[in-house]
């Protein structure tokens, strides 16, 4: 599970040529970004319906606790506050940080990505509320990939760990994209898989059943930008909220939460 909002190696550099064909296909963009891609069915379950993972909708999960690793990089206090809103506002969790540990991995390029996985899941703290680790690699090898990943257990969920990859993100901040946005914007989609989104077929990617199709949703697989979302996500900034259908699944967890 990644997040790769650069189309095209051009774009990451930020040429001239690459902007100048940016602004020559927005003008073929007559739908808006909710139609860049057609969603698979047009029939919308109601959220109540929707097949959500269980955990979410548990009482005590109200609380996300994020251990934030100093070593050999740390996220920025402004991607931090930032998921933390966007979950106080959308999902109705408060997020719990947990910092000041060193995972003790070399500041060089750390291609072995199991390797930075098993490093965070040993900082994980005790009990019982949901918890992930974030970590911050430099992996060039990652560079022209993507900026992250999540790694959790599918059936329970309860742990997780959050690998960044430094050199994809300094690639692509590129201003006015800042770096603190990017590191944002992909904490926030790795802890939307997390969380279960996109989960109703009437916004799921025909192409790809683990993102949503709305271009400034945060779910949407930035591999796929085509002229529709570059031309919203250019116009709107990189996406940092869920879109309305994620977003609405989102809260029917808080609604499960607190009918139990």
């Amino acid at each position: 599970m990644s997040l790769d909002l650069g189309a095209s190696s051009a774009l990451r550099r930020g040429t001239t040529a690459a902007a100048l064909l940016l602004l020559a296909t927005l003008a073929s963009c007559q739908d808006g970004p909710a139609e860049c891609e057609p969603p698979l069915t047009h029939v919308k379950t109601e959220a109540a319906l929707a097949e959500l993972p269980d955990l979410w909708a548990q009482p005590g999960a109200e609380t996300l606790r994020l251990v934030v690793t100093t070593g050999p990089y740390r996220v920025s206090e402004a991607a931090i506050e930032t998921l933390r809103g966007a979950l106080a506002e959308q999902a109705g969790l408060a997020l719990e940080v947990i910092d000041g540990i060193d995972t003790h991995l070399p500041a060089t390029d750390v291609a072995n990505w199991p390797f930075a996985v098993e490093r965070g899941r040993a900082q994980l703290p005790d009990g019982d509320a949901p918890a992930m680790v974030v970590v911050m690699v430099q992996d060039t090898t990652a560079a022209n990939s993507t900026f992250g990943f999540a790694s959790f257990d599918w059936s329970d969920r309860r742990t997780a760990v959050l690998v960044l990859h430094r050199a994809a993100l300094r690639g692509f901040a590129i201003a006015p994209v800042s770096m603190e946005t990017l590191e944002a914007s992909t904490m926030l989609h790795e802890v939307g898989h997390w969380l279960g989104v996109p989960a109703r077929t009437h916004h799921i990617s025909a192409v790809d059943s683990l993102h949503c199709t709305n271009a400034r949703c945060v779910m949407f697989a930035g591999g796929r930008i085509n002229s529709c979302a570059v031309s919203a996500n250019l116009a709107g900034g990189i996406p940092l909220r869920f879109g309305p259908d994620c977003a609405e699944e989102l809260a029917e967890l808080a609604r499960r939460r607190a009918a139990r």
